[in-house]
């Protein structure tokens, strides 16, 4: 641990004598390096539906391949938790994230009604994204956030009979968050 420590105090000591110029050469440098770097400088400078698009891509990729049997196709709770994770560094946009966070839950909520009864821990995965996407948009004035109120209900709705306590978690989360939207 010291020692990537001191390899940052050593990059930042030169990125500090360094020009503006240089500083755009090396971030047009790290940008053009991969695409993970691409895919953070947009998100964390260039808020645009494509940016997220691309982010959610990803997230149906991991986590609601489309047919997977025919492309030998793996679920990765992992990958896609990294995605969410990687959008989270990115972006101070908060709006965006519960954005994000939701279509994580409604990507993995349609694959399930299509292919059938998934495994334990890929519910507690959307219950817990679930969960965190609720907690955010409870920051806000519900006429905020009114139209991710009604994504996260709809999602409820229609996990209504999935597996493994799922729809029971969803449903007790969203109706202690927002007993309103429930009768």
């Amino acid at each position: 641990m010291a020692a990537k420590n001191q390899s940052w105090g050593a990059i930042k000591s030169i990125l500090n004598k360094q020009t503006k110029a240089d500083i755009i050469k090396l971030v047009s440098e790290l940008y053009s390096l991969s695409k993970s770097n691409s895919d953070f400088l947009s998100a964390r400078y260039v808020l645009s539906p494509d940016t997220i698009d691309r982010y959610k891509k990803e997230i149906k990729k991991y986590l609601g391949p489309d047919e997977p049997w025919k492309k030998n196709t793996q679920i990765s709770l992992s990958s896609a938790k990294k995605v969410l994770s990687d959008y989270k560094k990115a972006t101070n946009d908060e709006f965006s994230i519960i954005d994000l966070m939701i279509y994580y839950v409604e990507v993995g909520n349609d694959f399930t009604c299509e292919y059938g009864d998934m495994y334990e821990q890929y519910y507690i995965s959307l219950e817990s994204v679930f969960d965190q996407a609720i907690a955010l948009t409870k920051k806000h004035d519900e006429t905020m956030v009114y139209h991710f109120i009604e994504r996260l209900y709809f999602i409820v709705r229609k996990a209504n009979g999935l597996g493994w306590g799922y729809y029971d978690a969803l449903h007790d989360s969203f109706s202690k968050s927002y007993p309103e939207f429930t009768a």
